[in-house]
This record gives structure tokens, C-alpha cells and sequence, in this order.
């Protein structure tokens, strides 16, 4: 295992959120994980918000102009991920990604301007990224997603 040194309450909670998670995988529920669960999401709801771009905020760019104003290029996959936050474990499927974030297509609703975190099997192991819910709209009977990158945690 590769210790380093833990300097800002984000890493902290980045580090305890990974072990909730694998503890929960393995089959692990008491209250201590709950406990330190309610901590991990105490900390997200205190980190400062993220400033978006004039083009992810602008809410009619889609009644405007048939392409969607972008602060980074999007290259088109198709992949499936997991999504997490409140307790909840949604899968969606990423659509595009880019430097800033990561576009999806959701069965469910996702609460806007919410702290998530985003699953993606990689080639050598599992990515996780914390991310920011910029938008979640319907269209056509399924919720399309997008999600701006805070960070890419650490694998442990």
C-alpha cells in the first residue's frame, strides 16, 4: 500500500470515500461506516463551489444554436460508469468526455449543482472522479447529464 501524507480535508475525504466503498463491496454495513459515510459528505457539502463557464450556465444555448457551446472539445464514447451520491449507486452511460467533464445519459434524475462521483472501469483498474452535477435535462424519455471534473482521486 502506498502511504502519503494527507494535507487538505478534500484528500481526506477522497481517501475515506474510496474505503467506504470497497468496504461496502465486500459486504461491510454497520453504523461506523454510515458514521464516517455522513462525515465524507459533510466535507463535500463544505468544499467551495466550483465557478462554471458562461457556456455550461447558459440555460437556453440549446434553443439558440443546434451545437452546444463548449470550453473544451468532446470526443464521443460510449461506456458505461457508476455514479455516486446520497447513499446511491446509479449507473449511466458517458457519452463524451473531455478535459472539463464528462457528458451522460441517465434513466433517473440527478439533483443539479450536487458533489458526485463518477466510476469508470479502466484498462488497468477502476478511475474515480469527483465531479460536479452542471446540468441534468430530459429529452426524448431519458435524463442527459453533465458533469464538470473537480478531480481524479488517487487510486489506493
Amino acid at each position: 500500500m502506498d502511504l502519503h501524507p494527507i494535507e487538505t480535508e478534500e484528500e481526506l475525504a477522497n481517501e475515506l470515500f474510496q474505503l467506504i466503498e470497497r468496504a461496502k463491496l465486500g459486504g461491510l454495513i454497520s453504523e461506523n461506516i454510515e458514521a464516517i459515510d455522513s462525515i465524507v459528505n459533510h466535507i463535500n457539502l463544505k468544499s467551495s463551489p466550483i465557478e462554471l463557464p458562461e457556456a455550461i450556465l447558459n440555460e437556453d444555448r440549446e434553443a439558440n444554436s443546434s451545437e452546444e457551446l463548449r470550453d473544451s472539445y468532446r470526443m464521443d464514447i460510449n461506456q458505461e460508469a457508476v455514479a455516486i451520491f446520497d447513499g446511491q449507486r446509479l449507473n449511466m452511460d458517458i457519452t463524451d468526455v473531455s478535459t472539463s467533464g464528462f457528458g451522460l445519459i441517465s434513466e433517473e434524475e440527478v439533483p443539479h449543482g450536487k458533489n458526485i462521483y463518477l466510476e469508470i472501469n479502466g484498462l488497468d483498474g477502476m478511475d474515480i472522479y469527483a465531479c460536479k452535477i452542471c446540468y441534468c435535462r430530459v429529452k426524448k424519455g431519458v435524463y442527459h447529464v453533465g458533469l464538470r471534473t473537480q478531480k481524479k482521486l488517487p487510486r489506493l
